[in-house]
């Protein structure tokens, strides 16, 4: 989930030019070149590095503006399914081929060296650089309260969510230009906070302050790391603390409190962690992912049924079909079920958007994948975006097209978008569906979505893919019609 964020600004840049900032500043804690070599020869691996210090990672920024796109160029839009590059002094596998996801599924581990640049905000005791034992207790801890009956108890609060934006847009004028971004994310805050994190950011105070700081937070990683004792480490880090100051008052009140309200999440941590320290940077990497994946899953999932009226009315009929208008247990099932058009149209949209371009792990031994033999401790990139475009697995790649998702449409390791591996894949996928669908059925069955004509709707890459300016639609009342 995270991933994870109110992304109104493009995260590219930033984020690498913080990979780069960390990587060479802790050159000395990285791990050297590796100095084994394959038995059969990975493409590119004889290839020096563009520069002795940086690696490729120079080229991939400003030839190519970003790590999937760079990746795309590499694997020849998947032509070429195992290539290599350098990141920094770094040699990197890539892999963009199901059989190359399906044979790399089995590797747990994710190099932390790739994902450094997230340290400032969710500091080193995050879940997101734990690996092996440390890891595995902490997936179970946590993971179980992301889906089965865990999950389905978070129901009342996404109808609760989306009923309080069907207000909202009821008010809308049918000429009302609206920003999709806008009215979306403050949905999936509500929606990891309230469900999380309890009844402390029902009010709308505190919701503000706590979306206020992380936005301060993250806008401060995406412009560079700021430099020791300036004032914009001080801005920074005085609104990290309000983030770790909410979640030190819930974890207070958890900890004191009687009857309190069921929160499986952060009540997991609290009976399971050895640390609040790690209960902090958990609480912030899941807050992050909650917000951004979701939450541009949704926003282009409504640019993409606005500009395909028949998608959006074919789903509004089943939504009704399915749900006969009610807003109890049979909405919950339907957006559970993943045998339905909602499921196919969030599919195709997370495929289409190239939502998250990519993932990592690596290997403690020697291992082979697709016919190369791979160093150990080699970081392997799962260029999880280029094979949402694979030419050679999908037919017109760029074309909207749910019903390549149908009950006998392609699966497997042709989509894997939220990670190859089941163990490790991102925690919240469920959670992310069941929240979108919610949503999704309540407000489609009284509003129709239609776009602003005139724009181009430009993809910007990062962790998670967002549109390069605000998107603009009507929302109209059904009654209009």
């Amino acid at each position: 989930m995270l991933d994870f964020v109110i992304f109104a600004i493009t995260a590219v840049a930033g984020l690498i030019g913080i990979l780069l900032f960390f990587y060479f500043s802790r050159s000395t804690e990285t791990k050297p070149v590796s100095s084994a070599s394959p038995t059969s020869t990975i493409p590119r691996w004889s290839a020096p590095p563009a520069d002795i210090e940086k690696g490729d990672l120079d080229v991939m920024m400003k030839k190519h503006g970003s790590l999937h796109q760079f990746l795309l160029h590499l694997h020849d839009n998947g032509k070429t399914p195992v290539t290599s590059f350098w990141w920094g002094k770094t040699h990197v596998v890539s892999f963009c081929s199901p059989q190359a996801f399906k044979e790399s599924a089995v590797f747990v581990n994710r190099p932390v060296e790739l994902f450094v640049g997230f340290e400032p905000l969710i500091t080193p005791f995050s879940i997101q650089y734990a690996n092996d034992e440390d890891w595995v207790q902490r997936s179970k801890c946590l993971y179980h309260t992301l889906k089965g009956d865990d999950l389905k108890s978070y129901f009342h609060h996404f109808v609760q969510i989306a009923q309080e934006e069907e207000s909202l847009w009821s008010s809308y004028t049918s000429d009302k230009e609206v920003s999709l971004t806008k009215e979306v994310f403050p949905m999936t805050i509500k929606g990891i906070a309230r469900t999380c994190f309890g009844d402390i950011f029902k009010d709308e105070n505190e919701l503000s302050k706590m979306a206020e700081s992380y936005h301060v937070c993250w806008r401060t990683m995406e412009e560079g790391v700021p430099e020791a004792g300036s004032k914009r480490e001080t801005e920074f880090l005085k609104h990290r603390r309000v983030l770790e100051d909410i979640i030190r008052r819930i974890i207070q009140e958890r900890k004191e409190g009687e009857d309190l309200q069921e929160l499986p999440f952060i009540d997991s941590m609290l009976q399971n962690y050895d640390s609040e320290d790690k209960i902090i940077a958990d609480a912030i990497s899941f807050m992050v992912g909650g917000f951004h994946t979701s939450g541009y899953m949704f926003t282009w999932m409504l640019w993409y049924l606005s500009s395909h009226p028949e998608s959006q009315d074919r789903l509004r009929t089943e939504i009704e079909r399915e749900t006969g208008g009610e807003r109890g247990d049979r909405l919950k099932e339907y957006s559970l079920r993943a045998d339905t058009f909602l499921r196919q149209v969030q599919d195709e949209t997370i495929r289409l958007s190239t939502l998250a371009p990519w993932a990592a792990r690596y290997s403690d031994k020697k291992v082979t994948v697709c016919g190369y033999t791979i160093p150990a401790k080699t970081p392997m990139i799962h260029a999880l975006g280029v094979g949402l475009k694979n030419k050679t697995v999908w037919e017109n790649t760029d074309s909207w097209d749910p019903d390549r998702f149908s009950p006998n449409g392609r699966r497997g390791n042709d989509f894997c978008p939220f990670g190859v591996h089941s163990r490790r894949k991102c925690p919240g996928y469920l959670f992310s569906y069941f929240e979108v669908g919610v949503f999704a059925s309540i407000l489609l069955s009284r509003f129709e979505i239609v776009p602003v004509e005139g724009q181009t709707v430009i993809q910007v890459h990062g962790l998670v893919t967002e549109p390069k300016d605000d998107i603009k639609i009507y929302i109209r009342s059904r009654k209009e019609d």
